[in-house]
C-alpha cells in the first residue's frame, strides 16, 4: 500500500486540486475490484432449451432446472430494467448466474446467484416468503462445491403473488444440483418440424408452421451435432417450398458443418462440359449400363429436377425401373394409382420428388422402393434392389435415386455402401453419379460435368457434377395469382414471416384424394401477387392457408 500511496501523492501534485475527485474516484473502483476478488466468476456455461417448458442447466456449476415457458433470459444486471434497490445492495457483491423473466405482465421474475460457503453465511435459510413485497427465496448448498446457489423471485402484484409461490414449488421440485444434475437436449428438430406439419386442418400437411416453429426454437440447438441435425430439418422443410429465399443459405451452412466444408474451402473444381452437351455425355454414359445410380442431397429439390428431365431419354435406351430410396408405400399401391399421397413417404412431400414419380408414371417405367432400416442396411438395400428389379428381369434397365454416400462403389473389410453391395451381389457394376459433392457449384451454368483428375472429392464414383437445375430454362407458363382485398386482410392478420401458403394441386389428382401431394407450394410473404409456372393444358386446384393451416381461398384453374 505504501507504493499505492506514494503514486497517488505524486498524481495529486501533477494534476492538481481540481482532479482530486478523479483520483478518489479511480482508489472507489481498485477497491470494488479488490473486495470481489473472492466471489465465484459467473459460468459461459449456460444450457438453455425453451420448447413448451423451458430446461436451464450450467455445466460448471452442476446445476439444472424447468419452468413454464414464456420467460426471456437475463444474463446479467444491466439486461434487467426496474431493479429495486435494496435488492441489487443485497445481492451486489453476488455473483448473478442468470436471470428469468416473463414476456408478458404481469410480470414473475426470479434471479439466481451464486456464492461461497462461508464461516460467516453456514446457516442460510433454506427457503423464505415475504409477503409484503411479493418475493420468495429459497437457497441451496451445492453438493460438491463449496458454495450456494440462491433463488431469489418475486411478482409484480400482490395479485399475482399466490400464483408466484404456486408455480415456484413446482420450479423447486425440478431443481438438480451436482451428481443429479442433467444437461437438458432439445427435442428433436425433425420431430419438432413434423408435428407443425401434421397440424394442417384437412390432414393434407402444413408446410409453413414447421418453418416458423424451427425458427422460433432454434436458439435450443446448441452443440455441433445438434447444429448440424438442426440445419437439416430446415433445409428439408425448406425444400418442400418451391424456390425458398432461404435453401441456398440452409445449403451452404450444412456444407460448413459437415466433411464438405474441406472441398469448399479448397479450389473450385475445373469442369470439362456445361449444359446440353453434360446432357449428352451423362445420357450417352447412361445408355452403356445396365443399372444407373445417382445420388441426391435430401433437401436439393435440383436433383430430382435433373432426373425428371432425363426421364424420357432414358426411357428410350430402354429403362424401365425407376428405384427410389425415398418411398415408405408399397409400390404395387402407387403404380396402380400413378402417383403418390402424404403417407407414401418423407421425402416424397416435396414438389420435384412428387413429380419426378409423376413423369415416370406417365412414360411407362415401374416404380419401386428398397430402402430398408436395418443394422446391415447397405446389403439389405442392394438385396431388396436385385430383388425387385435383375431377379425378376435379367436384362432389366434400371435407375437408382439414392441418398448421399450410399453409391460409393468404394471397396472395403468393414463396410461397404450400397452401390459396392450390389455389385458384390449380382456381378453388375453400375454406372454411379455424384450430385452431392459439388452441388451448386456451376454459377452460369444448369449442368456441369466435373474434371474428377482434378477435383478427386471424398465418394468413390464414376461420374461427378455440379447441379445448379434451377437455372434451367422454363419449361412452364408462367401465370400470375393476384389476391383479393379480402383475403390480403385476412392474411395480414397474422403477425408472422409467412402470412400463409398457396398450394397448387394437380386437379385430377385432388379429386381423387385430398391427401395429393402438392405441384407447387408457394411461402406467402408479399401477398400483392405471386407468379406460378404451371404446364400448358392442364387443371389445377388452387388453396390458399394460413399459417395454421386453415383453408381461407379456393378455387380450380385452367392453363391452356
Amino acid at each position: 500500500m505504501q507504493n499505492l500511496s506514494n503514486a497517488s501523492t505524486t498524481l495529486i501534485q501533477l494534476l492538481g486540486k481540481n482532479n482530486y475527485f478523479i483520483l478518489v474516484a479511480l482508489f472507489l473502483l481498485i477497491s470494488s475490484c479488490k473486495s470481489s476478488l473472492n466471489i465465484p466468476s459467473v459460468s459461459s456455461s449456460h444450457k438453455i432449451v425453451k420448447e413448451y417448458n423451458t430446461k436451464y442447466s450450467n455445466e460448471k456449476y452442476q446445476f439444472s432446472y424447468a419452468f413454464p415457458s414464456d420467460y426471456a433470459a437475463l444474463y446479467d444486471w444491466k439486461s434487467i430494467k426496474n431493479i429495486p434497490l435494496e435488492l441489487k445492495k443485497r445481492f451486489s457483491k453476488k455473483s448473478f448466474l442468470i436471470g428469468f423473466q416473463t414476456n408478458n405482465s404481469p410480470y414473475l421474475t426470479h434471479y439466481i446467484f451464486v456464492y461461497p460457503i462461508t464461516k460467516k453465511n453456514q446457516e442460510q435459510p433454506k427457503s423464505k416468503i415475504d409477503s409484503l413485497n411479493y418475493s420468495l427465496e429459497k437457497v441451496y448448498k451445492h453438493s460438491s462445491q463449496n458454495v450456494y446457489i440462491h433463488f431469489y423471485a418475486y411478482a409484480e402484484s400482490q395479485n399475482n403473488f399466490h400464483n408466484l409461490i404456486n408455480e415456484y414449488e413446482k420450479i423447486f421440485e425440478s431443481v438438480k444440483i451436482g451428481e443429479e444434475y442433467s444437461i437438458p437436449e432439445p427435442e428433436n428438430s425433425f420431430d419438432l418440424a413434423n408435428e407443425a406439419f401434421l397440424q394442417q386442418k384437412d390432414s393434407t400437411g402444413n408446410y409453413i408452421l414447421p418453418l416458423l416453429q424451427l425458427e422460433k426454437y432454434s436458439r435450443n440447438y446448441t452443440t455441433e451435432s445438434e447444429k448440424s441435425s438442426f440445419i437439416q430439418s430446415l433445409a428439408t422443410y425448406h425444400s418442400f417450398i418451391n424456390h425458398s429465399e432461404k435453401l441456398p443459405l440452409y445449403w451452404k451452412k450444412w456444407r460448413r458443418l459437415s466433411y464438405l466444408r474441406k472441398i469448399e474451402d479448397g479450389n473450385p473444381p475445373s469442369f470439362l462440359l456445361h449444359d446440353n452437351e453434360a446432357i449428352d455425355f451423362l445420357l450417352e454414359k447412361c445408355s452403356q449400363n445396365q443399372v444407373v445410380m445417382f445420388n441426391e442431397a435430401h433437401f436439393d429439390p435440383q436433383h430430382r429436377l435433373l432426373i425428371t428431365h432425363l426421364l424420357e431419354n432414358l426411357y428410350q435406351k430402354g429403362f424401365r425401373f425407376l428405384a427410389l430410396e425415398a418411398l415408405w408405400e408399397d409400390e404395387k399401391i402407387i403404380n396402380d394409382r400413378g402417383f403418390i399421397i402424404q403417407s407414401s413417404g418423407f421425402y416424397t412431400k416435396e414438389t420435384a420428388m412428387a413429380d419426378l414419380i409423376r413423369q415416370a408414371h406417365h412414360l411407362g417405367f415401374y416404380i419401386v422402393g428398397y430402402d430398408d432400416f436395418s443394422e446391415e442396411r447397405e446389403k439389405k438395400q442392394a438385396q431388396n434392389l436385385f430383388e425387385k428389379t435383375i431377379a425378376k428381369d435379367k436384362d432389366a434397365k434400371v435407375i437408382v435415386l439414392a441418398g448421399f454416400g450410399h453409391i460409393s462403389e468404394e471397396k472395403s473389410s468393414q463396410k461397404n455402401m450400397m452401390a459396392a453391395e450390389f455389385e458384390a451381389l449380382t456381378g453388375i457394376n453400375p454406372l454411379t453419379i455424384d450430385q452431392v459433392e459439388y452441388m451448386n457449384m456451376t454459377k452460369n451454368n444448369w449442368l456441369s460435368i466435373v474434371d474428377t483428375t482434378v477435383s478427386k472429392g471424398f465418394i468413390d464414383v464414376d461420374i461427378k457434377i455440379a447441379n445448379s437445375f434451377y437455372n434451367f430454362p422454363q419449361q412452364t407458363k408462367k401465370v400470375e395469382f393476384n389476391f383479393s382485398d379480402s383475403l390480403k386482410k385476412e392474411l395480414n392478420f397474422e403477425k408472422t414471416e409467412y402470412k400463409g401458403s398457396l398450394k397448387v394441386y394437380n386437379l385430377i389428382e385432388w379429386e381423387i384424394t385430398k391427401q395429393a401431394i402438392p405441384f407447387q407450394i408457394i411461402a406467402l410473404k408479399n401477398i400483392d401477387s405471386v407468379n406460378l409456372f404451371l404446364k400448358q393444358n392442364q387443371s389445377y386446384h388452387l388453396e390458399v392457408s394460413d399459417p395454421q393451416g386453415e383453408i381461407i381461398f379456393e378455387e380450380n384453374l385452367e392453363v391452356e
